[in-house]
């Protein structure tokens, strides 16, 4: 992996750019968000693991407002307990093949997560760089958003496959986005956003759609 495209959050840098972005606007959603981080079990459960860390990343004061499911934190073996997750999606399915991005808006719709859909592009209504910027810094920002990117892991230099990760902190100067990686072997790390925008600017052959993001709100 090529330092210069993810750096690895426990790098010398990686740990400057966590300091400052500590002591930036967006303190309090990544300490929440690396408070309630964890690694996938599965191998296809990055989806499921992602929307596991954004409940769970929740406080107290908007938990008291979400009337759905997931109101108590989940662990990744709980998740298909809940009914509605099991009828929003197939779990033999997930097991086998993971989610696409627009399955992963249905079951999040389940579970009353309010999510939006962003696909990236320059056509009307599609996401630019631009307005992927101002998205994330608007869900860092707020208590009660949490956004969940989908994206091509090689075009960041690691395997080739689809992957859904958190976004967990931003660091404006840098222009660098903190990727909370589910996958087991990936490290949490820093990446441009014109390289994450990029790596969501790609066709998911599962469903022959661009991959993109998922903002929760809450």
């Amino acid at each position: 992996m090529n330092a210069g495209v993810v750096i690895p959050i426990e790098s010398e840098r990686g740990q400057e750019l966590l300091k400052l972005a500590q002591d930036g606007p967006f303190s309090d959603h990544l300490k929440n968000m690396k408070n309630a981080f964890v690694k996938q079990r599965h191998n296809t459960y990055c989806g499921v693991v992602s929307l596991i860390i954004c409940s769970n990343s929740l406080d107290k004061e908007v938990r008291k407002n979400y009337a759905g499911p997931l109101a108590e934190d989940f662990q990744e073996e709980d998740f298909f307990t809940v009914e509605q997750a099991r009828k929003a999606v197939d779990r033999e399915i997930v097991a086998k093949e993971g989610l696409t991005l627009d399955q992963i808006f249905e079951l999040a719709k389940a579970l009353d997560f309010n999510p939006h859909l962003h696909r990236p592009g320059s056509s009307d209504g599609m996401m630019t760089l631009s307005s992927f910027r101002s998205l994330l810094k608007d869900c860092l920002g707020s208590k009660n958003k949490r956004i969940i990117v989908n994206y091509d892991m090689s075009v960041l230099e690691q395997e080739p496959i689809c992957h859904f990760s958190p976004l967990g902190g931003y660091h404006e100067d840098e222009d660098v986005a903190l990727v909370l990686d589910t996958w087991q072997t990936t490290p949490v790390g820093w990446v441009t956003l014109e390289r994450l925008y990029n790596a969501m600017k790609t066709i998911d052959p599962a469903c022959g759609q661009l991959r993109g993001a998922c903002v929760l709100n809450l």
